[in-house]
């Protein structure tokens, strides 16, 4: 009875020495990949996608040659079903006629000139030429080359040259398109451009006038100056000031309505500590004023935000800050804010609902292992606040002898999902054992196979015997050489309490090969 191997053996590149193929007379049932050695033809087979194919050469490569000429190409050679070492000589054109620089493969297959005509192409003097077309065979055609008065002029000089220029005044009836040649680009016109005074839609040009128009009594950005000095500090106007504070030098400069400058370091607005300025502020020039003359009037602030106006704060039942506020202005602070409950706070009591630190009435405050002897085991660390509670087996008395078979151990049964105890006895029952066990009928528990496959020999191992086990399906088997102990390779087979060891060949001596036996459950 042949092995069954169940799935892959990888051999590591190590040799499979003295191996037999499969000898049998017909190809058996397989999949691709695999071989035998046919008995009858004695030929080796592999199996490929869809049939056995031989493997001494016959089934495989070219068996016979043939080719033919076609109309445009030709060998020099031409086989019918040839064998051996083949030539087709030489592959190339087989058309008539000469190859060369001014010759072209025809459709006849000949080296042709194709046939072309030529022609000359003089121009006529003065606007609006003519183009003349005369071919080789004195054919003439006249091409008319004629412009547009009101956009192109086209004229002929000489008898080769033809220019094409815009009139002096062009007229364009839709529009016009001014590129450079890519979208993303912008041209210009190289003098002025009259346009109509107002525009009609939104993407008309628009006129100067037309737009210092709109622009007039708009906004003029002009920079950022430092409030606490009225001095100008980004901008054309950098140094110059709005105004001097508190008094000092510098050149003032003229207002003009429109005028727009921002905040950038707080002060107060010309020295006025009722007009305080902070950074992000904006004034506005609405009044205008020649130089070193403006005023505060002659401005309108923007705020660039309003912020806390005041502020107001009291005390809760649990909650109070060290500063009670209503309605506080600039600086403003709340000290420190904190519970506000009466007694002390610690690690054993708690904020009662009477805003008073307190000890929790009814509560555990420490825990205990007991010493109880059958209670024993338990370990507290620490016993008060955040208990820890575990198991103290290194702690636990040590018993120094053999457990009885009825001590009990605690453990958690799967299959209830509980915890309960278990007997030493029956932990010992559940546990694994083994054996070992020649196979010779002298053995007690062996017995020869009665009626094995033919070509084969075998024993029959009763476990329940040997190991006491009650199904051979649980006990795994090593079958072992005796005079080396090398594992080798037999088949096993389970059924009921008996685990069959068959071996292929016959008269097989008693004693040459033993079982190590394993009971896994």
């Amino acid at each position: 009875m042949a092995i069954n191997f169940l799935n892959t053996i990888n051999f590591n590149q190590n040799e499979l020495q003295n191996v037999v193929i499969d000898p049998t007379g017909s190809a058996p049932t397989t999949t691709e990949g695999a071989m035998y050695y046919d008995t009858t033809d004695d030929i080796m087979y592999y199996r490929n996608a869809s049939a056995w194919v031989p493997m001494d050469g016959s089934g495989t490569g070219v068996t016979t040659f043939t080719n033919a000429n076609g109309t445009f190409i030709s060998a020099t050679t031409v086989n019918t079903a040839a064998t051996g070492a083949v030539t087709v000589g030489t592959l190339d054109l087989s058309a008539t006629g000469a190859a060369g620089a001014t010759t072209f493969l025809r459709g006849d297959n000949t080296w042709a000139t194709p046939a072309y005509v030529t022609y000359t192409l003089p121009t006529t003097n003065g606007a609006n030429p003519d183009l003349v077309l005369t071919s080789s065979t004195a054919v003439t055609d006249i091409v008319n080359l004629n412009g547009v008065s009101t956009t192109v002029e086209v004229t002929g000089s000489g008898t080769d040259t033809i220019t094409f220029d815009l009139v002096d005044d062009v007229t364009i009836v839709t529009s016009l398109t001014v590129n450079s040649g890519a979208a993303a680009t912008r041209s210009s016109f190289g003098y002025q451009v009259t346009i109509p005074a107002t525009p009609l839609v939104s993407t008309d040009a628009a006129s100067k006038g037309y737009v210092d128009g709109l622009v007039e009594g708009g906004l003029t950005f002009k920079g950022t100056f430092n409030a606490s000095s009225g001095i100008i500090v980004s901008g054309s106007e950098t140094g110059d000031y709005l105004y001097n504070c508190p008094g000092g030098a510098g050149t003032r400069v003229v207002v003009t309505v429109g005028d727009y400058y921002v905040v950038a370091t707080a002060g107060d607005f010309y020295c006025d500590a009722t007009e305080p300025l902070t950074i992000g502020d904006s004034i506005i020039g609405v009044s205008a004023a020649v130089a070193d003359a403006s005023v505060i009037g002659d401005w309108s602030i923007i705020q660039s935000d309003e912020g806390v106006t005041d502020f107001t704060n009291a005390n809760g039942t649990f909650i109070s800050a060290g500063t009670v506020n209503t309605g506080a202005t600039s600086s403003v602070t709340m000290g420190t804010i904190d519970l506000s409950a009466s007694g002390t706070p610690g690690a054993t009591n708690f904020l009662r609902g009477d805003n008073t630190w307190a000890i929790p009435t009814g509560a555990v405050t420490s825990v205990t292992a007991s010493a109880v002897n059958d209670e024993l085991g338990l370990i507290i660390s620490p016993t008060t606040g955040a208990v820890v509670a575990g198991i103290d087996i290194k702690g636990t008395t040590n018993l120094g002898a053999a457990p009885a078979l009825g001590d009990e151990i605690l453990l958690y049964d799967l299959d209830g999902d509980v915890n309960k105890a278990i007997t030493v006895e029956n932990l010992m029952q559940s546990a694994t054992n083994g054996a070992y066990a020649v196979l010779n009928t002298s053995t007690t528990g062996v017995t020869q196979q009665s009626t094995p496959p033919a070509g084969t020999e075998g024993w029959v191992i009763a476990v329940d015997t040997i190991l006491s086990a009650t199904a051979a399906i649980h006990v795994a088997c090593e079958v072992i050489r005796v005079s080396d102990g090398h594992t080798v390779y037999a088949s096993v087979e389970r059924a009921t309490t008996n685990i069959t060891v068959n071996f292929v060949g016959s008269s097989i001596p008693q004693g040459t090969y033993a079982v190590i036996l394993n009971r896994v459950a």
